[in-house]
């Protein structure tokens, strides 16, 4: 297990160089694909990277068809089905937010700048916002509170939305000098936000009014998380943050990380410590409280989808290039890697570039060649098995 730099081994050393110089063009990729498919028009296959949500019992996920399905039986070892696709006939392109669960509705933006709601329970569309013309295009998630939509654009706002009356809050949009793809955080009356004008955004709920923005000096891509009233995010400029959700102000005693690369994930919160995971492929378990490093190790490729945490495990999935990835899992105390999917001497699997779903024991990973795996995290050993896999429609 790697603790510390200085006890990385050359191959390591090589592998963290060979990801650097090629972590501008993933970037350019990543960003371009997402740009340019708002140029292909209707006449182009849908695409993107909807990470699975399970809930009750039952799994939904948007696909890189253009639909958003619902699988039922997902803790048995068989006979898992869809039990609902929407749409039927026509897609949504580029799906990229994962769905969101409230109040038996899934909310869901897509890149051509609208937002589905849909019946969690019969795969009826319920509404659309807007129900004419379209906004940006909608990459991040959206967040659900006190009856109010928020969601972010690539027109540089964030939007909130009465969900009664499907009409904007009279402060509503709130703009900022760059896209926003950060999923917003709703926590005591005050939506938190990142931009790419390097900002992260702390407004009123009921106003609109900023309470405070901290300046880092890279965008903000990902998804801040709260933690014993400190809000922690990752920039692109390769630091992790953690500042007071009163004040805007950098947390006392806590020296912002520096990572060996871009954060784009969400962090994850466990006992006192906050684990990140870098777009180089390292995983970080930091000190919440200083921001010192606990332990880090690395993985075969880059890492974009946020992680999930469950039973003190930590798992991720990768992408290691040639459309291929890997699922790993770790001791989220201790960094030790309990098992890995597939094991180091077989191929890997398809990219993951989606974020990690989990219920129970179960972790949901969505690969790019659209199928869903199911994995135990139980399971120890290089001799992980998935519980089982289903497309989503289209795949391999």
């Amino acid at each position: 297990m790697i603790r510390y730099a200085n006890l990385k081994n050359i191959r390591a050393r090589r592998l963290k160089v060979m990801k650097f110089k090629s972590l501008s063009i993933v970037l350019i990729l990543v960003c371009g694909c997402l740009l340019l498919t708002g140029c292909f028009g209707a006449s182009a296959s849908p695409k993107g990277w909807s990470g699975p949500v399970a809930h009750n019992g039952s799994l939904y996920v948007g696909t890189m068809q253009g639909k958003v399905v619902a699988f039922d039986d997902i803790g048995a070892d068989g006979n898992h089905y869809i039990r609902w696709s929407y749409p039927d006939e026509t897609t949504i392109p580029y799906l990229y937010s994962d769905p969101i669960i409230d109040s038996g509705s899934i909310y869901i933006g897509c890149y051509t700048g609208k937002v589905y709601v849909i019946n969690a329970s019969r795969g009826y569309r319920e509404w659309i916002y807007p129900s004419e013309g379209y906004l940006g295009a909608i990459v991040g998630s959206a967040a659900v509170a006190d009856g109010t939509l928020y969601f972010g654009s690539s027109d540089k706002k964030l939007y909130a939305v009465n969900i009664a009356t499907r009409t904007q809050l009279s402060w509503s949009p709130f703009e900022t000098g760059g896209k926003i793809w950060s999923t917003p955080v709703v926590y005591n009356g005050t939506v938190f936000f990142g931009s790419f004008d390097r900002n992260v955004y702390a407004i009123d709920a009921a106003s609109g009014a900023k309470r405070w923005e901290f300046s880092t000096e890279g965008a903000i891509v990902g998804t801040p998380i709260i933690y014993n009233d400190i809000l922690y995010f990752g920039s692109l400029d390769q630091k992790l943050y953690a500042v007071d959700v009163a004040t805007g102000k950098l947390k006392s005693g806590f020296t912002p990380f520096k990572a060996d690369n871009w954060f784009w994930a969400q962090a994850v919160a466990h006992n006192g410590s906050i684990i990140a995971a870098s777009l180089g492929g390292t995983i970080y378990a930091l000190d919440a409280e200083s921001g010192a490093k606990l332990w880090e190790e690395e993985t075969e490729g880059t890492i974009r989808g946020t992680p999930a945490l469950v039973n003190n495990r930590i798992v991720v999935g990768t992408d290691e290039g040639s459309s291929r990835g890997r699922v790993y899992c770790f001791d989220a105390d201790t960094g030790e890697k309990l098992w890995q999917y597939p094991s180091a001497d077989v191929d890997p699997m398809y990219s993951i570039h989606a974020s990690i779903g989990s219920e129970g024991n179960v972790v949901y990973v969505h690969t790019t060649n659209q199928k869903i795996y199911a994995f135990d995290v139980e399971q120890m050993g290089t001799e992980a098995r998935y519980l089982w896999t289903m497309s989503t429609g289209g795949g391999e």
